[in-house]
């Protein structure tokens, strides 16, 4: 049976007197699995693989096409990681700050350099300074 995944982003900051508040929300239909794990990063670590995908799945972790939505949050209150989007030919690199995450939508749909769509084939995360423990959560339309 398939289930539905509703994420919501609540933003709100007071500046010099004025107050901004606002929250975003998406839902995810037929989401039938997911799977919630943490990795740790350690400075002798250069980079440490958190999933992988292909087209048709061979090979990899997941399937492309079944990959609705993922969060990568860095767990750690001091230290900040590096995180690695690797499509076949390039590597898309972001910071995640100390108690950050970073989401990402639609696994097949990455724009490269020469603005063409482009497939996420491997996702890493690196952190030089110290041991640092990254949540991994993947939502999934389908398994296999």
């Amino acid at each position: 049976m398939a289930d539905d995944l509703t994420v919501t982003i609540s933003e709100s900051v007071a500046v010099q007197g004025q107050t901004f508040s606002q929250s975003a929300e998406h839902t995810y239909s037929n989401i039938y699995y997911y799977t919630k794990y943490i990795k740790a990063l350690t400075p002798a670590d250069t980079w440490v693989e958190l999933y992988t995908a292909s087209a048709d799945g061979t090979g990899a972790d997941y399937k492309d096409a079944d990959i609705d939505y993922v969060r990568i949050k860095n767990l750690d209150d001091t230290n900040a990681i590096e995180l690695a989007l690797i499509t076949a030919d390039t590597y898309h690199y972001f910071a995640i700050p100390a108690g950050g995450f970073y989401i990402i939508q639609n696994h097949d749909d990455l724009i490269d350099d020469d603005s063409s769509l482009k497939s996420i084939e491997s996702v890493k995360a690196g952190n030089a300074t110290s041991v640092v423990n990254v949540e991994v959560f993947i939502a999934l339309n389908a398994i296999g």
